[in-house]
């Protein structure tokens, strides 16, 4: 004999595994735009969060774990070179990542005449290239995450 729940009782499970299928995947953590949420481990955080929204003129950049060390290559443009002023006048010689050995964090801020000059409004992307500080460049892992820039 049929129970007389049965039939309901199935089409609620089908239901709610069905919103459940949807509901994970409308949170998983995927591409560029979440990459802040699932980074390795030679990398503590992004600058700006991925999907995040910035200034323009705003800084970019990476922190790195301790003993490594990255390039960034924004938009397209690498930056490897540590920035350098001249001494006594602080006129920009050559433009380029700055680099705080002690805390990990490389950055880089657009200004005019710049290896870029400013974000594009819209979408930017940024790939990090990130190594153990005595290994060679080309041994680093490849972090890519994207913002707007407003």
């Amino acid at each position: 004999m049929l129970r007389p729940y049965g039939p309901k009782i199935a089409i609620l499970a089908i239901v709610a595994a069905l919103v459940g299928l949807v509901w994970v995947a409308n949170t998983a953590t995927t591409g560029s735009d979440a990459a802040s949420q699932s980074l390795p481990d030679e990398v503590d955080r992004l600058i700006p969060v991925s999907g995040g929204t910035i200034l323009r003129q705003a800084t970019v950049g990476i922190d790195v774990a301790d003993g490594y060390t990255a390039n960034l290559t924004i938009d397209g443009v690498t930056i490897s070179d540590p920035i350098e002023f001249a001494e006594g006048t602080g006129k920009l010689v050559r433009d380029g990542l700055v680099i705080n050995a002690e805390t990990g964090v490389i950055t880089y801020t657009p200004r005019p005449d710049g290896l870029v000059e400013r974000f594009e409004t819209g979408r930017n992307c940024v790939a990090a290239n990130v190594w153990k500080v005595n290994a060679e460049p080309t041994s680093g892992r490849n972090v890519t995450w994207c913002f707007s820039a407003a």
